[in-house]
C-alpha cells in the first residue's frame, strides 16, 4: 500500500502547490509500480478507491478555494463566533482566526480589530469562553510574502483553511456565550491555560506552555531564536517525543499493576485523544496522536511482527488530506511529518544496512542531512552543532526535562504551592543552564553554514545523488573510491547552492523604507543600500502601546540569508533616517559587515559611534562628491553630499552605479534642490535606472533631474496605505510623463532585476509582473 499512498501524497503535493504538468509523471509511474507491485486484489482495489477518494477532496479544496462564501471588498454585517484560545491582544489590536457568519454564508477568517477603549481591552484579555458577538467589516485579501525568505500569510493561514481577512470596523453587541460541547472544551483548556499564565514568570512556566500546552505565546523571542540557528527548531516542530514518553509511561504503568495488554491500548487512545484537546489539536501533536491511535486500533489486524510506524505516518497523511488538503502548505505539517518520515526510514535502514553503527549516532547525522532542502526552505542555514545538540537535547529532555514539566504542570493543578516554588528554582538552573550553553554554541560562527533557498533542479539532484548512494550500500556495492565520489558530489552541490552566477539588483520590501541588495557574482558578494527599519509612533495611551517585531529579524535579515548570504562586502548607508539605517544594528548582529560606507560627517552620530565600538573590525570609507571606486563587476561614483553630512535627507548620498551597460542612480530620500544642484555641476549625467527619490514623494524626482534624463525604469520604495500618501500623484505623473516603466514596492512587493550581456529582466514577487528590456 505504500506505493499507492506516495502517489496520492505526490498527486496531492501538485495540486496544492500548483506543479507544472510534467511533474504528473511521477505520481502516474508510482502508481503503475503499484499496480504491478500489489499481486493482491484488495491492495489494488483499495489502492484505487483512495486515489478516488483524494481525487474528489482534491477538486471539492480547489472549488472551496476558487469559489470562497464571500469575496474581497465586501462590506459585511454578521457574527464573528471567537474562541479565545485563537486570539491576540496587542495593545489596542485584537487578532486571531473566528467563524464569520453572514445569513447562511459562513467561513473561517483571519480577523483584526482596533479596541475602542481600555474597559474593551479588558472584556478581550478575560475572555475565557467561546462568544458570539455581532460586527460590522470588510472582507480583504491575505497577501503572499512580500519578500522571498519571509513568512508567507497566505499559505499559512491557507493551509488552517482561513482564505480571507476579515477588518472589523464596530462590533455591535455584547458577547453572548455558545453553548455545546466544543465550546465546553475550550473552555477547560483555556482554564487550564490561565492556571499556568498566572504562576510567576519563569523558564519552567514558559517551557510547560510550549511543550506540553502547544502554547509559545508566552516563550522569549531571543531563547526561540537561539533554537531556530542551532538547528533545534524542528526537534521542537516535531513535539511528538513528549507524546511517546508519556505512552511509554502508562504503559508500564498498566502492566505494572495487571491491566491486560488490550485493555491498555483503549486506555492509551482515551488518553492521547483527551490530551489531543488539551494541545488544541495542532498540527505536530494530531501527527503523533494519530499514529498511536492507528497503531493501536491495526494492532489485533497485523499478523506479522516488525515497526508499523511508517504506515501509521502514512495513513496521518492521508486522513489528514482528506480533511484539508492545504495542509500540505503548512511548515509545520512539513517539518513534524517529513522528518518523522526521515527517522522511521533512517532507524529501519540502519539496522538493516548499517548494524554495527550506533542509531543514536546514525539517526542524527543522516535526519539532518536528507532535510537539509527542506530545513533551508524555511531557515536558510544548516549549523554543524546541530548533529550533537539534537542528540543531547532529545536526552535530556527525555531523562529530565519532560518529569519535571510534567510535575510542574500537575503540582500547578493541584495548587500546591511549595512544589511549584521547588520545581521552578530546580528548573530554572538546569534550564538556565541549557540557555548558557546555547548561547555559547550560538556564537561559534564557524559552525554555521549559510544555503538559502535551493531551486528546485539543486534538490532533485541531491536527492538523486543521496538514494544512489543508499541503493549502493543496500547492494552492498559501496567502496571507497565510490563513496568518496559520492561525498564530493554532495560537498560541490553544497558549494554551488549558495553562489550567485550572475549580477542582481533586488528592492526588498521594507514598508516605508528603503532598502536594495546588489548582489554580484561569487560567494557572499553583495551590497546593501540602506537598511530599512520602522520609525516608532508612540500613542498617547499606554495601554494602546502595541509591541512590535523587530523588521530586521523578520523581514531584512530572512530576505538575505534566502539568498545565501553571511556575509555582506559592503554596507552603503545613505543618511541616518530611521526608515533607512534602523535595522543595522539587527543585521551585524546576524551577519558579517565588511565595509561600512556613510557621508563624511556622518560618523559622528550615536549609532555610527556605537557600531565603531562594538564591530571594530569593520571598515569604513567616508565618501564626498567625486569619489570613485570599483567593487566586483560595478563601478561607483558619489555625486553628494558636497560638504559634512548631518545624516539629513539634504545630505543623502546620491550614488552612480554602473552594472555592463546600465547605470542606476541611487537618490536616498534627497528633495528637488539636492537634484537640481547635481544635475547643474553633472550636466552630461546620464543613467538608466533611477531609485525615486524619498519614497516617491512630491519634493523629489523633479523635472530638472527628469527632463536632462529619461530613465527606462523607476523604482519606488515604499510602504501599503502608508502614513504620508506616498508615491504623490504628482511625482508619478512626471516618472510616466518621461515613458519610464514603474515598479513600486507597496503594490509589487519585492523586485529584483537580473542583468545579463543581452538583457534586463525585472520580476516582482507579489504581482508577478515580468518586463525584459534589451540593453
Amino acid at each position: 500500500m505504500s506505493y499507492w499512498i506516495l502517489a496520492v501524497l505526490v498527486a496531492s503535493s501538485i495540486v496544492v502547490f500548483e506543479g507544472s504538468v510534467a511533474w504528473w509523471i511521477v505520481p502516474l509511474f508510482i502508481i503503475v509500480v503499484a499496480w504491478k507491485r500489489g499481486h493482491e486484489t484488495w491492495k489494488r482495489v483499495l489502492g484505487i478507491v483512495l486515489c478516488v477518494a483524494v481525487g474528489l477532496r482534491l477538486f471539492l479544496y480547489i472549488r472551496e478555494v476558487t469559489h470562497p462564501s464571500f469575496t474581497v471588498d465586501d462590506a459585511i454585517t454578521g457574527q464573528l463566533v471567537l474562541n479565545p484560545n485563537q486570539l491576540k491582544v496587542n495593545g489596542d489590536l485584537v487578532t486571531g482566526t473566528a467563524t464569520l457568519e453572514a445569513g447562511t454564508k459562513h467561513e473561517k477568517v483571519f480577523f483584526y480589530y482596533v479596541l475602542e477603549s481600555e474597559s474593551e481591552q479588558r472584556a478581550f484579555l478575560q475572555l475565557r469562553q467561546v462568544v458570539r458577538v455581532s460586527f460590522e467589516g470588510t472582507i480583504e485579501e491575505i497577501e503572499h510574502a512580500r519578500n522571498k525568505g519571509n513568512f508567507d500569510a497566505k499559505n499559512y493561514y491557507l493551509s488552517l483553511g482561513v482564505m480571507h481577512a476579515l477588518k472589523v470596523e464596530r462590533l455591535n453587541s455584547g458577547m453572548k456565550s455558545v453553548p455545546g460541547f466544543w465550546s465546553f472544551v475550550e473552555y477547560l483548556r483555556s482554564w487550564l491555560l490561565q492556571g499556568v499564565r498566572s504562576q510567576k514568570d519563569s523558564r519552567m512556566k514558559q517551557y510547560t506552555l510550549a511543550l506540553l500546552l502547544a502554547d509559545r505565546t508566552g516563550f522569549i523571542e531571543e531563547e526561540w531564536e537561539q533554537y531556530k540557528q542551532l538547528g533545534l527548531l524542528h526537534l521542537l516542530a516535531i513535539s511528538g517525543l513528549h507524546i511517546s514518553l508519556m505512552v511509554a509511561c502508562i504503559k508500564r504503568l498498566c502492566w505494572r499493576i495487571g491491566i491486560t495488554r488490550e485493555k491498555t491500548r483503549g486506555l492509551l487512545v482515551l488518553f492521547v485523544v483527551l490530551y489531543g484537546f488539551v494541545i488544541g489539536w495542532n498540527i505536530s501533536g494530531t501527527r503523533a496522536i494519530g499514529m498511536v491511535v492507528i497503531a493501536a486500533v491495526s494492532k489485533p489486524f497485523i499478523k506479522k511482527r516488525g515497526s508499523t510506524q511508517m504506515d501509521c505516518l502514512l495513513w496521518m497523511v492521508i486522513a489528514s488530506i482528506l480533511v484539508w488538503p492545504g495542509i500540505l502548505l503548512n511548515i509545520a505539517f512539513q517539518l513534524s511529518y517529513g522528518l518523522t518520515a526521515i527517522i522511521i526510514f533512517l532507524s529501519k535502514w540502519q539496522r538493516a544496512v548499517l548494524p554495527r553503527i550506533r542509531a543514536n549516532l546514525w539517526v542524527p547525522i543522516g535526519m539532518s542531512l536528507i532535510a537539509l532542502p527542506l530545513l533551508c526552505q524555511y531557515f536558510f542555514y544548516w549549523n554543524a552543532l546541530s548533529i550533537l545538540l539534537t542528540a543531547l537535547f532529545s536526552m535530556l529532555f527525555e531523562m529530565l526535562l519532560f518529569p519535571l514539566l510534567t510535575a510542574y504542570l500537575f503540582a500547578v493543578l493541584l495548587s500546591f504551592a511549595p512544589l511549584i516554588e521547588v520545581l521552578t528554582t530546580v528548573g530554572e538552573g538546569i534550564l538556565s543552564g541549557v540557555s548558557k550553553v546555547l548561547t555559547f554554541c550560538q556564537q561559534l560562527s564557524f559552525t554555521k553554514f549559510t544555503l538559502g533557498i535551493w531551486d528546485k533542479w539543486e534538490v532533485v539532484l541531491f536527492l538523486t545523488i543521496l538514494i544512489a548512494i543508499g541503493i549502493l550500500f543496500e547492494l552492498r556495492k559501496m567502496t571507497i573510491k565510490k563513496g568518496v565520489l559520492g561525498g564530493l558530489a554532495i560537498l560541490a552541490l553544497l558549494m554551488e547552492v549558495p553562489y550567485h552566477w550572475g549580477t542582481e539588483l533586488v528592492m526588498v520590501d521594507v514598508e516605508q523604507g528603503d532598502s536594495i541588495l546588489l548582489l554580484a557574482p561569487g560567494w557572499n558578494q553583495a551590497t546593501l543600500i540602506d537598511t530599512g527599519g520602522l520609525s516608532d509612533f508612540k500613542q498617547k495611551e499606554a495601554w494602546r502601546h502595541r509591541k512590535k517585531k523587530d523588521q530586521g529579524i523578520t523581514t531584512v535579515v530572512p530576505a538575505l540569508q534566502a539568498e545565501g548570504l553571511s556575509e555582506l562586502s559592503q554596507v552603503m548607508l545613505s543618511h541616518g533616517d530611521e526608515d533607512h539605517v534602523g535595522n543595522l544594528k539587527t543585521i551585524a548582529k546576524h551577519l558579517t559587515i565588511r565595509q561600512l560606507i556613510i557621508g563624511k560627517g556622518m560618523e559622528k552620530i550615536p549609532l555610527m559611534q556605537e557600531m565603531k565600538k562594538k564591530y571594530p573590525k569593520i571598515q569604513w570609507r567616508l565618501v564626498l562628491t567625486g569619489d570613485e571606486w570599483k567593487w566586483n563587476e560595478t563601478t561607483w561614483k558619489v555625486l553628494w553630499p558636497k560638504g559634512l553630512s548631518h545624516a539629513e535627507n539634504e545630505d543623502s548620498i546620491l550614488a552612480l552605479v554602473t552594472v555592463m551597460k546600465q547605470t542606476i542612480l541611487l537618490t536616498g530620500d534627497a528633495s528637488e534642490k539636492v537634484e537640481e544642484a547635481v544635475v547643474q555641476a553633472n550636466p552630461n549625467l546620464r543613467f538608466s535606472i533611477l531609485k525615486a527619490g524619498h519614497h516617491g514623494s512630491r519634493t523629489s524626482s523633479g523635472e530638472a533631474l527628469l527632463k536632462l534624463v529619461q530613465p527606462r525604469l523607476a523604482f519606488i520604495s515604499c510602504g501599503k496605505h502608508n502614513h504620508y500618501g506616498h508615491p504623490s500623484p504628482e511625482t508619478l505623473a512626471r516618472l510616466k510623463a518621461t515613458g519610464a516603466i514603474i515598479f513600486r514596492t507597496d503594490q509589487d512587493g519585492q523586485i529584483r532585476l537580473r542583468f545579463t550581456r543581452e538583457k534586463l529582466e525585472v520580476t516582482t514577487r507579489l504581482t508577478k509582473r515580468k518586463k525584459e528590456l534589451k540593453q
